[in-house]
Formats: C-alpha cells, structure tokens, sequence
C-alpha cells in the first residue's frame, strides 16, 4: 500500500488549478486536504472557502455541501 504524501499532493493539485474549469473547485478543496495534511492549516482554510465561492458559483451543490461539513469540523474540532 502506498503512503500519501501530502508534499507531493500539493503540488499536483497546484499544479491542476492553473487551468480554471468546472473541476477547479473539486481541486481547490483536494489541495486544501493536502495542505491541512501538510499542517498548513490557514492555507487550507483560504484554500476551501475559495472552492467553496467558486463550487457555489458553478453550482455544484453536493460539493458546497461537503466543503460546508468539513468547514464546520474544522471550526468546531480545530482539526
């Protein structure tokens, strides 16, 4: 079983964000997964509520719903 390397995570996610489509968002909050795994916890937080406005804008409403969740664990939990 392969280890995740959050390292690696954020820059391929990075790396997917440069080209803005109806997947970015999901992208956007992947990176901010990897970042929050990475212990970079304010980047995530700035990384999923900008998914969050841009799934929004585009409507994908189970998307803003999972970011909402997470968001709220987040808030709550710290982690």
């Amino acid at each position: 079983m392969r280890e995740f390397n959050a390292a690696k995570a954020v820059q391929a996610f990075r790396q997917a964000i440069k080209e803005q489509s109806d997947r970015t968002p999901t992208y956007l909050f992947s990176l901010a997964a990897a970042l929050l795994a990475s212990g970079e916890r304010d980047a995530a937080m700035a990384r999923f509520r900008e998914a969050r406005e841009q799934a929004a804008r585009l409507s994908q409403a189970e998307l803003v719903a999972q970011i909402d969740e997470t968001l709220r664990r987040l808030e709550v939990g710290g982690r």
